[in-house]
């Protein structure tokens, strides 16, 4: 079979000389060699040699075939993958069909899960080669295609290289819909590294977007809310267990009201993506940002305090008390000292008068920004 499809590709370019009538002389020839069904790989051999022996422009075709032929997903990653092994003999030279075959390998792999084969295989893509350049939208596009299939496979670091390509392409590109793509995977980069105030902030400003349809705006504001519950200082959706936080209460696990919060809280826990449960030592993040709260709780209600009490406050060991303390003065979360001698902790009180100065300060920023908010938006009133 194999030196029969030679013989014909041989006898068609020596008697034809007219590329078009060539074409589809070549044409008839893949009809007949086309798989119906592939069952192992010697169903697709002649298919092989036919790719073989012909042109950069009937390997086209071969490609355009796969979009409209009814076969499995196995038997069009296994004539992808063939293709692309004899392509690679001649890179240089083929390297759009190249592109093109890595392309729909890459579509087989994320719609049969393998997320970090399809990533791999859209790497390959020389989109920087002198032979078919990309143009900063294309290259773009595919970055942040990347970035998404690592994303869904769990390499958020590898993913974060790849959006941050992407980034130094938005100006050039000036695409609306890559910029809000971009937005998209970044915040969830920024979310599955854990970073919950930074995705929040980006969420939300997703879900005011006028262009994404009501669906992902919903979308996007729930992930919003869910992160800025996980952030530090956390913000939970029930109002008792708010107030308390706002008002810098202790949150006791033997109030009754505070129990059904508690639960409404797990119940809420169960329902996040797992990369949000759990911190990197496999620890809620959720009761870690409860213990936090109450750490800050009592930071306003003590001046110092010993590891042992401090450790029945928050309802967890003396030693886990200090190591959290510890953490959070240490990222200046909480102002104070521990005196692991004496085994106390001690707390930095602010002067009132240079808080209430502070304060002052940010809210006069904050008119100022709202001001020139407006100026930009309506220069009209300005002028005025």
């Amino acid at each position: 079979m194999t030196s029969c499809v030679v013989a014909e590709v041989t006898e068609i370019f020596a008697r034809e000389t007219d590329h078009k009538a060539q074409g589809e002389e070549l044409q008839v020839l893949l009809n007949n060699f086309f798989p119906s069904q592939v069952s192992s790989g010697s169903d697709i051999e002649p298919l092989m040699c036919l790719i073989e022996a012909v042109s950069r422009h009937f390997i086209s075709t071969v490609a355009t075939r796969l979009d409209q032929c009814l076969l499995p997903l196995s038997a069009i990653r296994l004539i992808a993958e063939r293709t692309l092994n004899i392509l690679n003999s001649r890179a240089i030279s083929y390297e759009e069909q190249s592109s093109v075959f890595r392309q729909k390998l890459a579509c087989v792999h994320e719609q049969e899960g393998r997320f970090v084969e399809a990533a791999h295989t859209l790497i390959g893509i020389p989109v920087e080669s002198g032979q078919r350049p990309f143009s900063a939208e294309q290259k773009m596009s595919l970055y942040l295609r990347i970035g998404r299939l690592l994303l869904e496979a769990g390499h958020c670091c590898e993913a974060e290289q790849y959006v941050n390509r992407a980034s130094l392409l938005q100006a050039e590109a000036r695409s609306d819909r890559l910029n809000i793509d971009h937005k998209v995977v970044y915040a969830r980069v920024l979310d599955s590294k854990r970073k919950f105030i930074d995705a929040a902030q980006r969420y939300h400003e997703l879900s005011l977007l006028s262009e994404l349809p009501v669906a992902d705006k919903k979308i996007a504001l729930t992930r919003a809310i869910s992160c800025t519950i996980l952030a530090n200082p956390a913000q939970l959706p029930t109002f008792g267990l708010l107030e308390k936080m706002y008002l810098d209460k202790l949150i006791k696990n033997n109030e009754f009201i505070i129990k059904i919060l508690l639960f409404k809280l797990l119940e809420f826990e169960n329902e996040l993506p797992v990369h949000q449960r759990t911190d990197e030592k496999g620890e809620s993040i959720v009761r870690s940002v409860i213990v936090e709260h109450n750490m800050a709780a009592v930071s306003r209600l003590y001046n110092n305090i010993s590891l042992e009490t401090l450790g029945q406050l928050l309802g967890i060991e003396a030693e886990k008390a200090e190591y959290i303390a510890a953490q959070m003065i240490s990222t200046n979360r909480l102002k104070g000292r521990i005196d692991q001698i004496e085994g106390y902790v001690h707390f930095e009180k602010r002067d009132p008068l240079k808080l209430w100065d502070e304060q002052i300060l940010s809210f006069c920023h904050q008119v100022n920004k709202v001001t020139d908010m407006i100026t930009a938006a309506h220069p009209e009133l300005s002028a005025k």
